[in-house]
């Protein structure tokens, strides 16, 4: 029987049909060693079960269950999971996200820096299209009676707009649904700034259970109140 060995390896991430994991002080695997241990799980193994080797990594980031970036030993970075996919996200949050990413995997981590950077925009907003989200219309868009539901119907009441179509939306000061095409500098502030922080809870974790990878001092949520005297502002400065 062959000897068992402890490697003391570093698991990184696990799913239910795969692992990920690294040596405990960061060194490198060379390609003998990879392929030596993708046998060794093998051998190990149920015969039923046969283990690949879906690539290594000069680096990864999990966020959350099935929410995870990896950068190739070329610097290509891939993203895995809604969370940082989804096509409904605005287009400025995406690229807040990427940023984010960017800069944890260059470890420049000035992370406070690139969130002042959407902060800034969101309070002096030239295109509403960075900060529009996109929807779908569907049958349940044209006949619920929801308010999700019943504030795209009016957006786009009196357009031509049929099932299947999509649409950009934004929040207005009034808290209702506008087409961007019927943008009139009416957008509202407080609305986008708490958008903002919600997704920089991706890196922060969403609640006190939820560790993060990022402290939750870093980011601070300007929609609120309390919080807008730090930016210099006042409530009344948002909403004229």
């Amino acid at each position: 029987m062959k000897k068992k060995v402890n490697y003391n390896f570093q698991i990184c991430n696990t799913d239910t049909d795969s692992i990920s994991f690294c040596n405990s002080d960061g060194s490198p695997f060379n390609n003998d060693q990879v392929k030596a241990l993708i046998k060794e799980i093998n051998d190990i193994s149920p015969e039923f079960m046969e283990w690949s080797d879906d690539g290594y990594f000069r680096k990864v980031i999990i966020l959350k269950a099935k929410n995870y970036i990896t950068q190739t030993q070329e610097g290509k970075i891939n993203y895995k999971g809604s969370g940082l996919k989804s096509s409904k996200l605005e287009p400025a949050l995406k690229e807040f996200l990427h940023k984010i990413i960017g800069s944890i995997l260059n470890e420049t981590y000035n992370y406070g820096e690139i969130y002042q950077e959407y902060v800034n925009e969101i309070i002096n907003l030239k295109d509403i299209a960075r900060w529009a989200s996109k929807k779908t219309i569907s049958n349940k868009t044209l006949t619920s009676e929801r308010p999700n539901e019943t504030k795209i119907k009016d957006a786009i009441q009196g357009k031509e707009y049929v099932e299947g179509d999509k649409v950009l939306l934004y929040f207005t000061k009034d808290g209702n649904l506008k087409l961007i095409e019927d943008y009139n500098n009416d957008h509202d502030p407080a609305q986008l700034l708490g958008r903002l922080f919600s997704v920089s809870k991706i890196f922060t974790g969403k609640d006190k259970e939820t560790a993060g990878i990022i402290t939750k001092e870093t980011f601070v949520n300007y929609s609120l109140v309390k919080n807008l005297k730090l930016l210099g502002l006042k409530w009344i400065d948002l909403l004229y």
